[in-house]
């Protein structure tokens, strides 16, 4: 059975599967390129098509990047089993998730931090990772400006460690790459704790 083409020879698709394959090439320019510096027509040639398709899906190029990020977002929760943020259980799974799609990880981890428009995406993120490092932090240990720095340090290594990664091409092996980044996490943590201690007892 032949299969039906359209103007200049494009493949027509199903709806959903037309929708799926534009954001899937949205996904792999934004990743590389950042929101600014992508354009509809680079997405639509990147899938073949004419920008006119792509309005049939999106109504702008930022409906479509967003689109983007939320299916990125979804990617990374399925993963690390929770809804958002990185706790001590869900290493592997932010490791795995890099592995497994660079260029959705990208969009969250890299692109969104720096486009004001789109932080949120990221944020949600950093702000639930920086509480379960609090929730871990020695009992008794002092809020204000050192907690609250330690808190976004640990999760905002862990992202760029695992984006370094991905740009050397995976030198190491995924399960290498979380234990290195749990024994660092626990490492600062009781050196945190130790500091904590060690001033408690100068006061007394």
């Amino acid at each position: 059975m032949r299969q039906k083409t359209g103007q200049a020879g494009r493949k027509l698709m199903r709806r959903d599967d037309r929708r799926a394959q534009i954001l899937g090439c949205a996904i792999t320019l934004f990743a590389r390129r950042g929101f600014r510096e992508s354009s509809l027509d680079d997405i639509a040639a990147e899938a073949g098509i004419t920008r006119a398709v792509v309005y049939r899906h999106f109504d702008s190029k930022e409906d479509l990047y967003r689109a983007a990020l939320d299916d990125a977002r979804t990617a990374v929760r399925a993963e690390i089993g929770a809804d958002v943020g990185v706790g001590p259980g869900s290493v592997e799974g932010l490791v795995r998730a890099a592995q497994r799609d660079p260029d959705r990880f990208r969009m969250l981890f890299a692109n969104a931090r720096h486009e004001p428009e789109f932080v949120a995406y990221y944020e949600e993120f950093d702000d639930r990772s920086a509480q379960f490092v609090r929730d871990a932090l020695p009992e008794g240990f002092a809020t204000g400006e050192a907690t609250e720095w330690f808190s976004r340090l640990i999760p905002r290594l862990m992202f760029e460690a695992i984006l370094t990664w991905l740009d050397h091409g995976q030198p190491v092996p995924p399960d290498t790459l979380a234990d290195m980044l749990r024994a660092s996490s626990q490492g600062m943590t009781a050196r945190l704790g130790k500091s904590h201690r060690s001033q408690v007892a100068g006061r007394d």
